[in-house]
């Protein structure tokens, strides 16, 4: 299912640390207090001793979030405070401070580089609970940078110490991260498996939002796995914690995904009161993205209910949300979603725009992840270059100092420069390699680009095919469509026939998308006088068949098998239709609106009608009416589930000859003109008692004429169909 694959490619950030791990994020915090009064003993603090090291590490890191580049210039200068004293835990602190401030900025490549040389230093020190948690830290930096292998590597050697010592919350954060990792790589029981023992550390350890953050998990986990009942628990127990901890980033976390998961079980109404919890608490944030993300959703749960306008609306929303928040991501699926909306509404070009659009968003993402990936490449290529060039001028200034002292030795300044030149051509051979083999590197990845590159334009060629398939299939559609409108004009009566049974008629009949769901059937079959107007589900090809099979089980129930009550007839069309559609065994709706007139002339000139309908009356006006009468129908469709089984309502009644009688589908008073205004049913009657007294040929001028004239400039939206006619 479209709903259940997409979350793989969208990654919530609601809860933070449920993504990246305890070990890491358990310092993600804005300025505090506490830093404030860090920063004001530090500048007091007089002395310049291994106190003083561990004040600049603590002071870094309860300001990273806030002001990253300060935390690297405290790391820096307790770096070389701590080297000057020889103070091994100040070295490993400090490299661990400058790792957090790169990893804040998005350089990985540097974060990874400090957290194995603050590794090292903490394995000297013999610190294990250190130890585990920047092997947890590599993990994550290897999630981000989708080296997976290496992510779960260091995840486990954090797992095996964090057993040792029975840190239930530690375990936790790294049992949910191996759970991100597997699921990254598609592999979601393994996932599960990670997220259950997850949730148990959490439990064991008291930890609320892990124990929040880990159902969510699980709830995601069994909805792509289409286990919808497993989906619902977790959320709702989810749901419960963050409404008794008060966590509104959770809360809107849990509604979103119960909404999804309603809307994957077709329960659209409720999946869209989840999806407005939700967008009130983004709006509660201000957060334009989160709005965003869900207004998609909630569009795309309208659509299912063919609720297009406000599908349209909402759909618009979220594409002004994604634009102004820059949020790209979010801009892809709403192309995607506006793309699904155009087609279920038959506007077929404009969902190609919409899918082009999509396209484009999503491949201008690749284009910048990659670039990205590179740009990690070449800044760790330079940061070896850098300490490759440090470690040669120290090299020469140790040699420089050495000759000038002993200036006066010539045999030893000999002897030394001979071991200095050695020693300075290793170095620079070292270096010509090391250069060489990341030049090597370098050029490989410029190759991949470009490699990516050819990928790029092979996909504008494929989509530029596409376009060209999709209009020669468009053109082949539209003729196949057309011969089906022959086809389908066939099955209803000839013009000549409807003349021979009511010499004073007109009928009006116009399909929205050249085939119709609309259709009328006149017969006379001995005495009686059949007029059939009826409206089959939709309109296009859908709306046709059911037409076909609306005039198909007329012609069987009354020429074949002789039943001539209007009320008995709509009955039996009611059962056959659903067995034909088999809606005892689905959710199926389709059926037919319909209202059927059966007329007998009587020995002294009246006329006798019978008549029944399924959602579509019969009006008609005697001579000296002035208004029209209405025959009501029942309001249910024939065919779809209904709760009342009963038979319809059959009415009988004996008129004057010369009445004129009218039925109608509701395409007509349905239109709506460029105010979005429909043409209505009072408007349509008062139409027809301007008319009423007119030739049935000036009466369908007359209709045709105030249609186009109300409906000018704006599409036709269904099929319509009018007949009128005296006997």
């Amino acid at each position: 299912m479209f709903l259940s694959k997409l979350f793989l490619c969208i990654v919530r950030v609601q809860l933070v640390y449920v993504l990246l791990g305890g070990a890491l994020v358990a310092h993600l915090q804005a300025q505090t207090p506490e830093a404030d009064s860090l920063k004001e003993l530090l500048k007091n603090y007089p002395q310049r001793d291994t106190q003083y090291v561990n004040l600049l590490n603590a002071t870094g890191m309860k300001i990273y979030s806030s002001n990253p580049e300060q935390t690297a210039d405290y790391g820096q200068k307790a770096l070389e405070l701590s080297q000057k004293l020889k103070y091994l835990k100040g070295i490993a602190q400090a490299y661990h401070t400058l790792g957090v401030s790169r990893y804040v900025k998005g350089k990985y490549a540097q974060a990874a580089q400090y957290y194995r040389k603050a590794l090292n230093f903490y394995r000297k020190t013999n610190n294990r609970h250190k130890v585990a948690s920047i092997q947890s830290n590599l993990g994550t930096l290897s999630i981000w940078q989708a080296n997976y292998d290496q992510s779960i590597k260091h995840f486990m050697q954090a797992v095996t110490y964090f057993k040792s010592i029975n840190d239930q919350g530690a375990l936790a954060n790294c049992y949910n991260s191996l759970g991100v990792v597997h699921k990254r790589r598609g592999d979601l029981n393994e996932a599960k498996k990670y997220y259950q023992l997850a949730l148990t550390g959490f439990r064991g350890a008291k930890n609320n939002a892990g124990i929040a953050s880990a159902l969510i998990n699980l709830g995601r986990i069994s909805q792509v796995q289409s286990q919808w009942k497993q989906a619902i628990d977790f959320n709702f127990k989810a749901l419960k914690i963050a409404q008794k901890t008060n966590n509104k980033r959770a809360l809107s976390t849990c509604y979103h995904n119960i909404g999804e998961v309603k809307a994957s079980q077709g329960k659209h109404r409720e999946a869209i009161a989840y999806y407005q919890k939700t967008i009130d608490i983004e709006e509660e944030f201000k957060s334009l993205p989160g709005q965003a993300y869900t207004y998609n959703f909630l569009a795309e749960s309208y659509r299912l209910l063919k609720e297009y306008k406000e599908a349209e609306a909402l759909l618009r929303i979220s594409n002004d949300l994604a634009k102004k928040s820059k949020a790209r991501t979010e801009l892809k699926y709403n192309y995607l979603f506006q793309a699904r909306l155009d087609s279920s509404q038959g506007k077929y070009l404009a969902a190609f725009e919409a899918y082009k659009q999509y396209t484009a968003v999503k491949d201008s993402l690749f284009n910048i992840q990659k670039s990205k990936q590179i740009a990690r490449m070449q800044t760790q290529f330079k940061t070896k270059e850098k300490e490759q060039t440090i470690l040669l001028l120290k090299e020469k200034e140790r040699i420089q100092k050495y000759i000038i002292k002993r200036k006066n030795l010539w045999l030893v300044i000999i002897g030394l420069g001979l071991f200095s030149a050695l020693a300075l051509a290793y170095v620079w051979y070292r270096y010509y390699i090391s250069k060489k083999k990341n030049n090597e590197q370098l050029q490989k990845l410029n190759y991949e680009l470009n490699q990516h590159q050819d990928e790029i334009i092979a996909q504008h060629d494929f989509i530029e095919e596409q376009r060209d398939r999709l209009a020669e299939q468009n053109t082949k559609i539209t003729k196949s469509l057309q011969a089906a409108n022959h086809l389908q004009r066939a099955t209803l009566p000839t013009t000549e026939h409807v003349l021979g049974i009511l010499p004073q008629h007109f009928i009006m009949y116009r399909p929205k998308d050249i085939v119709s769901g609309d259709f009328y059937w006149v017969e006379k079959i001995e005495a009686q006088t059949f007029v059939i107007m009826g409206d089959g589900t939709g309109h296009g090809v859908p709306g046709a068949f059911m037409a076909l099979i609306a005039t198909t089980l007329i012609d069987r129930i009354v020429k074949n098998w002789r039943v001539t009550e209007p009320a008995a007839i709509l009955t039996m069309m009611h059962q056959e239709v659903r067995n034909i559609l088999h809606q005892q065994d689905n959710d199926n709706q389709d059926g037919v609106d319909i209202g059927i007139c059966v007329f007998t002339q009587k020995d002294e000139g009246m006329l006798h009608l019978t008549f029944a309908g399924a959602r579509r009356p019969l009006w008609y006006m005697r001579s000296n009416d002035q208004e029209i009468q209405e025959l009501k129908a029942n309001r249910k469709s024939i065919g779809g589930f209904r709760k009342n089984n009963g038979t319809f309502e059959q009415h009988s009644i004996e008129l004057p000859p010369q009445t004129i009688f009218y039925l109608h589908t509701d395409g007509y008073s349905d239109q709506n003109n460029q105010d979005r205004r429909k043409f209505g049913q009072k408007s349509f009657r008062e139409e027809l008692q301007k008319v009423y007294q007119q030739n049935c040929a000036s009466q369908l001028a007359y209709l045709e004429e105030s249609l186009d004239e109300f409906m000018k400039d704006t599409e036709q939206r269904d099929d319509i169909a009018v007949i009128g006619w005296k006997i």
